[in-house]
This record gives C-alpha cells, sequence and structure tokens, in this order.
C-alpha cells in the first residue's frame, strides 16, 4: 500500500544551520488594503509600473478597496482560483521586478509584509493550484501574511503569501512567480470587472431594517442568520460546522473546529520487525465525543518527511510501517470533526507531546534461505509492454501517463506454502528526498528460482505531486523484506 507522503517541518530544524540567502533590500512591494470606510482589509503586491495590483481573490468581495485615500482600485483586469489583478487609479508605489521561475526546493525567500515586516522563509515543495504553480515553504519569523509577498535573494517577486497549507503541517503555501506572470499577463486586455462599490451609509428612517442594536440583542436573542459570522456555540458545532466562506483566505485549510490540541503521555511500541504501534491511550483527553478525529504524525528524523494516518474516537492506537535501524519522531493530534493540522507546536507541547524511538535493526533476511540473483529496472506501457532494462531514464519518461518505471527481480528462497513477509521499497532522491511503497509478499513452496517484479507507479506519481520535474542525477532504491535490507541500486535521471 503507497502511503502519501508529507513534509516534517520539526525535522528540518536541521536546517538552522544554513546560512539564508537575504533579499536585497530595497522598498517594499506589499501595501496595505482599505475598505469603504477606511480599515484595513489586507494587504496586496504592486505591479508593473505601480498602478496594478496583485491581491488574493478572498479580498474582492469587499466594498471600496483602496491602497490609500484617493488611490482606488477601478476593477479586476485578471483573475484565477486564487488571485486577482487590479487596476489602480493612479501609481501607488515602485513595484520590484517578477522572478522569472519559481524558487528551487529547499532555497530560501524573504517574507515582506505591509506592516514592513520582514523574516526568512525555506522553501519546502512544489504544488499544484488550480490558478497556476506555487510552492510550500516554512515561515520561520511569522512575517509571511496573507497578501504578502516573497523575495528570493535578487529582490525579485518569487511568490504571494496564500495562507496555511494543510497537507503539510506548521506550512504555509504561495502563489509562484509564473502563475503570477501568467495572470499579470491575461491582464493586459482591456476587461475590467467591476468591483463592488463602497456603500453609502444608511439614512436614519433605514436603521429600522439593520439587525438589532446591542441593548436590543440582550432581551432578544439573535437568530441563526445573524450568527452565521460568529463562533457556533457549543451545541450547534456538530451540526453547524464552520461555512466555507469563512475560509477562504486560507487555501488548502481544513474546516477544523476549535478545541485542536497535541496530546501527552504518547506511548511507542515496536510490534515486530517494521511495524510501530502508536498509543494515546494514556493521554488525558477531557473532551473526547463521537466525532473526535485523531491525526498521527511519524517521520524518520534524518529526512524532511512525515506521514500522516487518521483515526476515529473509537480507536486509541494505530499501526505504522517504520524502517528497522531509523529514529522516528511521533505526535497525535486531537480535535473535533476535521483536525486543525496548521497548528504549530509551541516549544513546551514540542518538548512533552513529540516522542522519539530507535527502531531497531533488522537481522539478515535468511529464515527464508533468501538469496538475490538478479535484480533491474525497466519502463512498462499501460498495455504492459517492457521494454530493455536500463539504469538511466529521462524527466520525460518517468513523467509520462501510463507508463510505469518497474522493478524487475530474480530470487532464490526455500519456505513453507503460504508465508508471508512484509515488503518495502524506498527511493533516495539526489536532494535526500525519501519516497516509498509498502505491500506484502506471499512465498510459494516447491521454487528453487522466482522471478517477479513490483512497480514504483505510486512513488512517480506521488513525486510528481510535489514537483514539476524529475531532479537530474542519482536515486537510491533500496528493497526490504520484514524489515530487513535484502538488495540495493541506483539509476540516473537525465
Amino acid at each position: 500500500m503507497l502511503k502519501r507522503l508529507w513534509t516534517l517541518l520539526l525535522a528540518l530544524l536541521l536546517l538552522a544551520g544554513l546560512t539564508p540567502a537575504h533579499a536585497q533590500e530595497s522598498a517594499s512591494p506589499v501595501v496595505a488594503l482599505l475598505d469603504g470606510a477606511g480599515q484595513a482589509v489586507g494587504q496586496g503586491i504592486l505591479l508593473g509600473d505601480g498602478t496594478e495590483l496583485l491581491l488574493p481573490m478572498s479580498l474582492t468581495d469587499a466594498a471600496g478597496l483602496q491602497v490609500s485615500p484617493g488611490i482606488a482600485l477601478t476593477g479586476l483586469a485578471a483573475q484565477s482560483a486564487e488571485a486577482a489583478v487590479a487596476r489602480l487609479n493612479s501609481k501607488a508605489g515602485e513595484a520590484l521586478p517578477l522572478a522569472a521561475e519559481d524558487p528551487a526546493v529547499f532555497s530560501q525567500v524573504q517574507a515582506v509584509n505591509a506592516a514592513g515586516a520582514t523574516g526568512d522563509c525555506t522553501v519546502l515543495t512544489w504544488v499544484s493550484l488550480e490558478g497556476g504553480w506555487g510552492f510550500t515553504f516554512r515561515d520561520e519569523s511569522g512575517a509571511a501574511e496573507i497578501g504578502g509577498a516573497l523575495l528570493n535573494d535578487r529582490g525579485e517577486v518569487a511568490g504571494m503569501v496564500l495562507g496555511t497549507w494543510a497537507e503539510l503541517p506548521n506550512a504555509k503555501v504561495a502563489l509562484g512567480a509564473e502563475a503570477i506572470a501568467a495572470l499579470q499577463a491575461a491582464a493586459g486586455a482591456d476587461v475590467i470587472a467591476a468591483l463592488p462599490e463602497a456603500e453609502a451609509p444608511a439614512a436614519p428612517d433605514a436603521k429600522q431594517d439593520e439587525p438589532a442594536t446591542p441593548g436590543e440583542k440582550q432581551a432578544e436573542p439573535a437568530t441563526p442568520d445573524e450568527k452565521k459570522n460568529e463562533p457556533a456555540g457549543p451545541g450547534e458545532k456538530k451540526d453547524e460546522p464552520a461555512a466555507p466562506g469563512e475560509k477562504q483566505d486560507e487555501p488548502g485549510k481544513p474546516g477544523a473546529q476549535e478545541g485542536t490540541v497535541f496530546l501527552k503521555d504518547v506511548a511507542l511500541t515496536m510490534r515486530g520487525a517494521d511495524e510501530m504501534e502508536v498509543d494515546w491511550a494514556g493521554s488525558d483527553i477531557t473532551d473526547l465525543r463521537e466525532d473526535s478525529t485523531f491525526l498521527v504524525y511519524y517521520g524518520d528524523v534524518d529526512t524532511p518527511y512525515v506521514w500522516i494516518v487518521e483515526a476515529t474516537a473509537q480507536e486509541s492506537s494505530c499501526m505504522v510501517d517504520v524502517i528497522p535501524g531509523r529514529t522516528y519522531m511521533v505526535w497525535v493530534q486531537h480535535g473535533h470533526g476535521q483536525v486543525d493540522s496548521s497548528l504549530t507546536p509551541s516549544e513546551a507541547e514540542i518538548a512533552t507531546c513529540v516522542q522519539y524511538l530507535d527502531v531497531p535493526e533488522a537481522s539478515a533476511f535468511n529464515k527464508y534461505g533468501y538469496t538475490q540473483d538478479d535484480m533491474y529496472l525497466c519502463m512498462v506501457s499501460d498495455s504492459g509492454e517492457a521494454q530493455p532494462a536500463a539504469s538511466t531514464f529521462t524527466d520525460a519518461e518517468l513523467s509520462r501517463r501510463g507508463q510505469s518505471l518497474t522493478l524487475n527481480v530474480t530470487s532464490r528462497y526455500h519456505v513453507r506454502q503460504n508465508v508471508e513477509a512484509s515488503l518495502a521499497v524506498s527511493v533516495i532522491t539526489p536532494l535526500g528526498e525519501c519516497y516509498d511503497t509498502w505491500g506484502g509478499f506471499l512465498f510459494e513452496t516447491d521454487l528453487a528460482e522466482d522471478v517477479w517484479s513490483i512497480s514504483l507507479n505510486g512513488i512517480q506519481d506521488t513525486y510528481l505531486e510535489y514537483n514539476r520535474d524529475w531532479t537530474p542525477g542519482v536515486y537510491l532504491l533500496t528493497l526490504y523484506f520484514d524489515g530487513a535490507q535484502v538488495a540495493q541500486m541506483q539509476f540516473t535521471v537525465e
């Protein structure tokens, strides 16, 4: 079974020793946005000659948007699912140049917001968004705010912050420079979509149709419709989850209910050579309910990735696959409905809630008399046609739909009928990323020699979820049976 890959931000603290590349000092391209009443509602990034503004789509519903008195947004020149380019009635400042391409994975960018705060960020993965390619990043300083800019080391705008990213714990996501460039190019057409206008103050005789005053609310409780923008009460949470509109400024973040916490007293126990039990039965959970949900995070501390497993209120533990000889870190979150995986644990929570386990080395794989005679890779089409064995592949081959990278093995063993072993294949990329797939292997009797194969299509698909292209270089493939390493080989991507 292929497990989905996630980025382990706590493990990436190991990168703290790297020297960050600071963006060149220059005027901030980020400006605050005000509504018709002059109240701050967000921020955006100046583009072009300073008369265009890139802003999150979630702000386009605000009435009477302006940068400052006298500089107003006249309409939308282009828009996508995540962002829009608006025209200004006059120049609002100096824009910084737009980067020609998105920043590289693990490179450093600098966050800039309208308040003038800046901070270093680490790019984690590329992601495909509805409006084009973007990237996730770790915000070390908290300066990356929705609508703010991310600058590369040349002082160019590399992306716009969209919000938190639920699929990577503690990460944020940005629309990349390439998607911004495409949006800006679309804004060249003379097609302007109108923005909401500022509403005129209500006349005195119209006040009778407005919501009740605070004094009236004390005598007459508000109806459910009047409370749609307020936090739901305890009795309402079960039947009335938060409205989607309340989360529009945070793409990818689940509609999590309040009360998500990190659990203490989580126990880790090995169950065999390559299975670990994560048990939170001893945790003090004061608000366990039928809609309780648990997220279990676990990953090898030597790689920047973590797996996530979901459990229900009826479960107090789960089994996860691990590779012997590695040290794993584990933590568990509890919430109701959908767990808010974007929460960042405090230093105290990291110290008390994150558990570590050194997984013992597994014994040599010899209980089945197993020997490895031959192992090679080849590409196989969706029709089952296999190409010749190869050790070098191209990005186009590995990215082509319907064509999978297949591991072919010739091995010898002697075993009783219907004995099963666990099977794992891991691939380490030139950047140190780890992708793996797990499953089972059934041994049959009376076979002096066995020829078998396993498709790595799942690893290919997962890789392309987080990367646009296959990184050129050497990839290390390792094969495990019952948690013990039995073979290793390399292949190269040109």
